[in-house]
């Protein structure tokens, strides 16, 4: 795990997008609400949730990688 998804900031952001994606996914999957979900389609949901979560993780690590200054140009 990189030091970038140990901060706080960080994890609060990945988790918001990557709820974000993951309710528009299964809605347009046709699921119901997570409320209303059996057992089966909570486990999809998951699932859904940790590939977003990997998904948002990495391109977030990929664009604070591409902004930050190599150390000897510090």
């Amino acid at each position: 795990m990189d030091r970038l998804e140990k901060k706080l900031w960080f994890v609060m952001l990945v988790s918001i997008f990557a709820t974000i994606a993951t309710l528009y996914l299964t809605e347009s999957a046709g699921l119901p609400r997570l409320a209303e979900m059996s057992f089966s389609q909570v486990i999809l949901y998951f699932l859904c949730f940790g590939a977003c979560w990997r998904l948002v993780s990495f391109c977030g690590w990929l664009l604070a990688q591409c902004f930050q200054t190599p150390a000897q140009d510090r």
